[in-house]
């Protein structure tokens, strides 16, 4: 074998190297997305859920204290029957729990929507209060 053709074979498996590291860092590269896509989706959920509790708007959401205080002694919180009808069954169009992925992503579009309006009006003291 001339020293050509061993430079060939050299070449050619240093080529076969690469194109499979190249592939095992692609997929290296696909698992962590796919990773990190699952973690963001469940933080996504956990934070839908924690926001539309009793808890986030009658002390997260201190312009709703009031209101909170107001739930605690009405109907929808104590009754004959012992449910409790919370603030997100009624203000809240989608149900986190049982949603399809377009549902969704309705929802989170509708609480983004909110988010951002009950910041603004906020900021803004143009939400009323228990006086008004």
């Amino acid at each position: 074998m001339s020293s050509d053709d061993s430079r060939g074979v050299r070449a050619s498996g240093a080529r076969r190297i690469l194109g499979w590291r190249r592939v095992v860092w692609l997929a290296s590269l696909a698992l962590v997305f796919v990773f990190l896509g699952a973690v963001l989706a469940a933080l996504t959920n956990q934070a839908v859920i924690w926001s539309s509790s009793d808890r986030f708007c009658g002390t997260t959401c201190h312009s709703m204290t009031w209101a909170s205080e107001a739930y605690h002694h009405s109907t929808h919180y104590i009754n004959n029957v012992g449910v409790r009808a919370s603030c997100g069954e009624c203000h809240i169009p989608y149900d986190s729990g049982h949603a399809t992925a377009e549902e969704y992503l309705k929802l989170l579009l509708f609480k983004a929507d909110r988010g951002v309006k009950d910041f603004w009006y906020e900021s803004q003291k143009g939400i009323a209060t228990k006086e008004e």
